[in-house]
């Protein structure tokens, strides 16, 4: 009996720590996703701006041939534009980078971490592909979470979606709900 014991308990040990190891290697998955989408989500505002300064410079230094410097401010304001979106990004992702996994619970406003956790993958996940996503998520719902914790649920939710939902579908919508309900907060995705 008491060897039944001591092997059951080894068992469930070796189970215990197969679930942490998983569950990390799942965390740094989406913490890998996460970066990555940041990376592209920068590079698109931060490539148009390189090319609009570009342009602007050549402009200017007559490279451009009868373009005057009139001719240059659509492009001065697209390029000012995309550098406050990468400005944005860049604050945004400091904010969640900054905290301590499940310890820093702040107020967080729901929308603005839906949004931008989906803005994050949908672009390498949607190549191709005509995927919406419709928010019905208010603008001042503000709850109390780890910024990093809501990102890699977002995040992993969002994989889900694309792994499961869509079987490489080339068009499709998600429907992302949220309402409070007494104390609970519920978030319905179709």
């Amino acid at each position: 009996y008491d060897r039944a014991k001591a092997q059951a308990i080894e068992y469930i040990d070796a189970l215990w720590v197969g679930q942490h190891e998983l569950i990390e290697r799942e965390k740094i998955s989406s913490i890998d996703t996460l970066i990555s989408g940041i990376a592209h989500e920068l590079n698109t505002p931060l490539g148009i701006s390189l090319t609009g300064i570009t342009y602007v410079k050549e402009v200017m230094s007559g490279e451009k041939g009868r373009a005057t410097a009139h001719d240059s401010l659509p492009m001065v304001d697209m390029t000012i534009n995309n550098i406050n979106k990468s400005i944005t990004l860049i604050k945004y992702f400091s904010e969640i980078a900054d905290t301590e996994p499940h310890n820093d619970v702040r107020e967080l406003n729901l929308k603005s971490m839906v949004e931008f956790s989906i803005n994050s993958i949908v672009p390498e996940k949607t190549l191709g592909r005509n995927i919406e996503f419709v928010y019905n998520i208010p603008e001042d719902l503000n709850i109390k979470a780890s910024p990093q914790s809501l990102s890699i649920i977002l995040m992993n939710i969002i994989e889900n979606i694309f792994d499961f939902a869509f079987d490489n579908s080339e068009y499709g919508e998600v429907h992302i709900e949220s309402k409070v309900s007494g104390k609970d907060l519920i978030v319905t995705i179709q």
